[in-house]
């Protein structure tokens, strides 16, 4: 990151493109903001209980919020898997209110794939979830006291991952996407 991105005053002027990225499951949503593809300026994740409609209703109030607060040049999201669409009308009910909701603001909206996510973390050796979330944690030094250890066989994921998902997407969404800007050191 240079020195003149990190000083650089904030205004509407001389803001790099502004992304909201977000990481979809069930009943849970993670999310980040990028300003530009090495700002990270917020990350959040949240329960939407009892989820399905209800469920996507909440998916859309605190995406409703994040682009009143951010006014993003885009929103991305992770493109469930067929098995779990099929499997959960619910997941496809979230991802088109958003889809919705960023054409009504008339922000871009993009579906990534896994494996696109995969791709853009192979110059890291990074296999697995946990691995890309220890490589968004030396880039992003804020994330480090929340990186969770990696998961035992059997053990359920931990509740934060959701949030180093939402955070890969977005990486994965500049540096897809041709960005010129290298990852942080």
């Amino acid at each position: 990151m240079s020195a003149t991105t990190l000083n650089r005053p904030m205004s509407p002027k001389n803001h790099e493109p502004r992304l909201i990225a977000v990481d979809l499951r069930s009943q849970q949503l993670g999310y980040a903001v990028f300003d530009g593809p090495d700002r990270l300026l917020d990350y959040g994740g949240g329960q939407l209980r009892p989820g399905g409609r209800a469920g996507s209703d909440l998916a859309v109030r605190r995406i409703r919020q994040l682009i009143k607060v951010f006014a993003p040049s885009a929103i991305a999201v992770k493109r469930p898997e067929r098995h779990v669409a099929a499997s959960r009308p619910g997941m496809r009910i979230m991802v088109n209110a958003i889809r919705r909701e960023a054409f009504r603001h008339l922000i871009p909206f993009r579906l990534l794939a896994r494996d696109e996510i995969r791709e853009a973390f192979s110059p890291f050796s990074a296999a697995n979830k946990y691995e890309i979330a220890a490589v968004l944690a030396e880039m992003f030094p804020e994330l480090l006291s929340r990186l969770p250890a990696e998961r035992e066989l059997g053990d359920p994921e931990h509740p934060r991952m959701v949030v180093f998902d939402a955070i890969s997407i977005g990486f994965t969404y500049w540096h897809g996407n041709g960005a010129d800007v290298p990852p942080p050191d």
